[in-house]
Order: structure tokens, then C-alpha cells, then sequence
């Protein structure tokens, strides 16, 4: 099983020090006011492991990336209120055409990075499209 191989590793130490990283800037965040403090202790968290290329092996298995994605989806829907939806509901319009635009930005990145790179179109568009590894999961 990969996560007993991953606890008889020393790299263990590792991922708990990022996640106490993760906690304690999504902490601050949140004690600045920050929305979403929380989700975006975690981004930077990951920036900065990924920049300084802190963990070697990250092949994580399928399971564990499964539950840390349902971890993210309840930590940011627990931000969404009724008082939100209701908001929402008052700026459909506006909401709908950001949306759209960054759709159209996201599609027009995509193209412009398969033309620059040796990235494949397909691979190049579901990796510009916000919640694209899901889909590209469900292919």
C-alpha cells in the first residue's frame, strides 16, 4: 500500500511540516482578514514547496489526493453562507460575464502555450481551464 510506504519514509516529516506551513499561514491569513484564509495557506504553501522543490518524490496516491480535494471543497464551501447566495444573486449579470471572460482568457492561454511550447493543444487547454484535473480524470 502507498501510504505505508509513504510513513516508512523519512519523507513523512516533511509532508507534516508542510501541512503545519499550510495551517500557520492560513492562520494568519485569517487573522488579516483574508477570505478563503485557509485555502490560501495551502496554495502558497504549495508554490513554495513546488518553487524550492522541497519534496522529491510526490507521487501521492490516488486515494489520498481524492481526500485532500474533498478536504478543499468542504473547507471552501464552509465560506459560502445563504447571505452569499443572495449576493450572488443580485450580481448575476456581472458574475456571469467575469466568468465567461475568464474562460475566454483561459482558452486564449491555452492556445498561446501550445503554440510556444511542445505542449500538446488538448494538454495545454486542460491545464489553463480552472477544475480541469477533474475532467481530465474523468477521460
Amino acid at each position: 500500500m502507498e501510504y505505508q510506504n509513504l510513513v516508512k519514509s523519512r519523507s513523512i516529516y516533511k509532508w507534516f511540516a508542510i501541512i503545519a506551513v499550510a495551517i500557520i499561514l492560513g492562520t494568519a491569513f485569517e487573522y488579516f482578514g483574508l477570505p478563503a484564509s485557509h485555502f490560501f495557506g495551502g496554495v502558497v504553501t504549495g508554490m513554495i514547496v513546488a518553487i524550492f522543490k522541497l519534496v522529491e518524490n510526490h507521487n501521492i496516491s490516488t486515494r489520498l489526493f481524492d481526500a485532500a480535494l474533498a478536504v478543499t471543497g468542504v473547507v471552501l464551501g464552509a465560506y459560502f453562507s445563504p447571505s452569499s447566495l443572495g449576493a450572488i444573486a443580485q450580481n448575476f449579470l456581472p458574475i456571469i460575464i467575469i466568468s465567461l471572460a475568464t474562460l475566454l482568457l483561459s482558452l486564449l492561454m491555452g492556445i498561446l502555450l501550445s503554440k510556444i511550447s511542445k505542449i500538446s493543444l488538448a494538454t495545454s487547454l486542460l491545464g489553463m481551464l480552472a477544475g480541469a484535473l477533474q475532467i481530465s480524470r474523468l477521460i
